[in-house]
């Protein structure tokens, strides 16, 4: 099901849409010459938490405003049948609802694959079908 992109203002102040997700980036590690893998993962971790505030165009983690705005964004996204089946999809999985499904995405496992699927939705209206299928094939 293809969708209207919201205006540029709307998603500005939802989601950022030009972030470079990295923390899953394979020469991360090379980069900042890490070479011990407690080190890694503790800098992997880091970087994730700078992505997701970043993704949500924050300087800091501030919880509450990332929910608000989490919650915002699954109402504009739930509209997509792709996203909702998945959503549906995770909720059996975890005996939890679509909306709490909607936040895994933002996990450490998903964000990655879930970022560019924000990005698509919202700069063409749909979701590339490769995107849909790699969060999917990440899931189930």
């Amino acid at each position: 099901m293809q969708s209207e992109p919201e205006t540029e203002e709307s998603r500005n102040h939802l989601i950022k849409l030009d972030h470079k997700i990295t923390y899953n980036d394979s020469k991360l590690f090379d980069k900042y010459n890490i070479k011990n893998l407690k080190e890694q993962e503790e800098f992997r971790n880091i970087i994730y938490k700078y992505d997701l505030i970043c993704v949500f165009g924050l300087q800091d983690f501030l919880e509450e405003i990332i929910n608000t705005k989490m919650l915002f964004l699954y109402e504009i996204m739930i509209k997509n049948n792709d996203i909702e089946n998945i959503l549906i999809k995770i909720a059996e999985r975890y005996q939890t609802d679509k909306e709490c499904s909607f936040c895994l995405l933002f996990n450490f496992d998903n964000l990655h694959l879930f970022y560019p699927c924000i990005c698509d939705f919202f700069e063409n209206g749909f979701i590339s079908q490769n995107r849909i299928k790699r969060l999917i094939d990440n899931n189930f």
